[in-house]
């Protein structure tokens, strides 16, 4: 896969959505039409619509060489390392959308935006993330309800050379406008700073640049159809967008779960090559994706799948690539039956699949060096940051205390998320691990510590 880099610079209660007055999102009209210009569309009109909607984000990040002094999350003046992104208004209460890894690792979020002339600042909380698809939904902080906002459209109706205007923050520069045209669609062989996730790209040819990322991509009819995400570091003209069309997909669930639970087959995918279709002896038409392999016990196995199937469509979709069946099985709801459609060994088979939920094999990190405090801990995700009250995710929550180890000496408890160890604020578990070796045995720490609602402040004595 082709690698690209992220358009960043820099290294809380939820309103439920059957509270909200109309939708978190405004769609485009149904059935509009699409207007063909035969000359250069009138697109100052549009940018200058948009403006308002669009927001510059700036975050305070953890310095990687200097936990002792980035005290930011504790006192917002000690700032480390800040970060430039930019976002746009889905809902007028505050919500905005931006790439989750605009927010990742930061120990502070502030929105500033400019209506009627006016340049406004607010801090924001993160509301949900979802790093495989790199969106990430935020709430500004303000006691105002009619923030301006952009309408989403469909990004499956852009065609390739269709004209489309990028508002962003490239470099600090605020509310930058630059136009092109879609280059191409289904731009899955791009890797953004070599990370797995779901990529399924619009390449635009706008110019884009570092504080870009989450910046919204429009049509001619002002509509968001994508989503600012990365460039290629070396082209020139040759900037990515996440589909906008993905990104609704995700949206509710941020709001209401903080994350996205996703399904799986539990199988692996291939895309077919020419070699392969001639060694099977498949039509060279034949458009799908190779089974490869098969967990044992999974959804794929227990509906009858077998590696060296050719699967052509899911749930009535055409598939033609892996990633996009990868895409349709993750989306398409643990408990819920689909309909797979293959060709095995030249024949046509229909298979019914019951979707699993997908297992989380998120690694999880023990801290202590050595082994002798009895902690395992993990990263906060957005719901234990929202159960422990903080805006952001950051922290280190513990997954289990061994018994009878100074952790349960102390009265640490699963669940709990450890924010600073003495005067060194932990922003990941890898940062807990990294205070805790400065540490001599026999000195005792004091540990700050979310237990729900509660600021807990604990001693523990290091064996």
């Amino acid at each position: 896969m082709a690698l690209a880099t992220y358009l960043t610079i820099g290294a809380f209660l939820v309103v439920p959505a059957a509270s909200h007055a109309i939708p978190l999102w405004q769609e485009a009209s149904a059935g509009a039409p699409v207007e063909k210009a035969s000359s250069l569309p009138e697109l100052s009109p549009i940018a200058t619509k948009a403006m308002s909607a669009v927001v510059s984000i700036s975050t305070v990040q953890a310095a990687e060489s200097s936990q002792e002094t980035a005290q930011s999350f504790l006192d917002p003046e000690d700032e480390s390392q800040k970060g430039l992104g930019s976002g746009f208004f889905v809902h007028p209460a505050g919500y905005l959308v931006t790439n989750a890894h605009v927010i990742e690792d930061v120990t502070g979020v502030r929105v500033s935006l400019r209506i009627d002339g006016v340049t406004r600042e607010y801090p924001a909380r993160v509301v949900g993330a979802d790093p495989p698809t790199d969106v990430a939904l935020l709430k500004v902080e303000a006691d105002r309800d009619d923030f301006p906002i952009l309408p989403l459209g469909d990004s499956d109706a852009l065609g390739v050379a269709d004209w489309v205007v990028a508002i962003g923050n490239p470099y600090g520069l605020s509310h930058s406008v630059t136009v092109g045209v879609v280059s191409y669609k289904g731009r899955t062989d791009v890797m953004p700073a070599g990370r797995d996730g779901y990529y399924d790209y619009l390449q635009i040819d706008a110019s884009i640049n570092p504080g870009n990322s989450g910046g919204p991509i429009l049509n001619t009819r002002g509509e968001v159809v994508g989503i600012a995400n990365a460039v290629n570091a070396v082209g020139q003209g040759i900037g990515f967008a996440i589909p906008i069309n993905m990104a609704k997909q995700v949206l509710m669930p941020l709001l209401t779960e903080g994350k996205v639970a996703r399904s799986w087959l539990g199988i692996s995918v291939e895309d077919l090559s020419p070699q392969m279709l001639r060694g099977l002896g498949l039509p060279p038409t034949l458009a799908g994706v190779m089974v490869s392999e098969i967990v044992r016990g999974a959804p794929g196995e227990q509906a009858g799948l077998k590696v060296g199937d050719v699967i052509t469509s899911f749930d009535g979709v055409r598939v033609n690539d892996a990633q996009r069946l990868r895409w349709l099985a993750a989306v398409g709801g643990a408990g819920r039956e689909a309909q797979v459609s293959l060709n095995r060994q030249g024949h046509a088979v229909h298979l019914t699949v019951s979707l699993a939920p997908m297992p989380n094999d998120e690694p999880q990190v023990s801290w202590a060096q050595p082994d002798d405090v009895g902690l395992v801990v993990r990263r906060v995700d957005v719901p234990a940051a929202r159960t422990a009250g903080l805006a952001l995710p950051i922290g280190a929550q513990v997954s289990s205390v061994k018994q009878g180890s100074a952790a349960e000496g102390a009265g640490l408890k699963k669940g709990d998320v450890l924010l600073k160890v003495d005067e060194h604020t932990i922003y990941a578990p890898d940062a807990l691990s990294q205070a805790l070796a400065k540490v001599r045995r026999g000195e005792t720490v004091r540990l700050v510590v979310r237990r729900g609602a509660e600021t807990l402040f604990i001693a523990m004595r290091r064996p």
